[in-house]
């Protein structure tokens, strides 16, 4: 299952969390722990293209773990949300921009 199926079966739950965090303290747990386990995941992601050599040489693996996070953290989601692109579409340029921005050897998909 790829980071956009994810996001499409959560959103709701994101969102709902999102918006109530600052309403209640237990809320904002549930949120931070459910934005820091995602980042976490996106991390090992990072990580593991790092480890296989796969990374740009001038990127860091830090700098890898943001690029990630800055492509499919949820506030990238919500952009190509608002601008009403459908999963499908907003996953392949997401990965399309990632890929060119991390790895050293990417296949540039159509412009969408």
């Amino acid at each position: 299952m790829g980071t956009g199926e994810v996001i499409e079966r959560h959103a709701k739950t994101f969102t709902v969390l999102m918006d109530a965090r600052n309403s209640d303290a237990d809320v904002a747990k549930a949120a931070d722990y459910k934005m820091g386990h995602y980042r976490d995941l996106l991390d090992v992601i990072a990580d593991r293209l790092f480890d296989l050599g796969e990374v740009r040489a001038e990127v860091t693996r830090e700098q890898a773990r943001d690029i990630m996070w800055f492509y499919f953290g949820t506030s990238a989601w919500s952009t190509v949300r608002e601008l009403g692109w459908p999963y499908p579409q907003a996953t392949a340029w997401l990965e399309a921009q990632a890929a060119a921005a991390l790895l050293t050897h990417h296949h540039a998909r159509p412009a969408v």
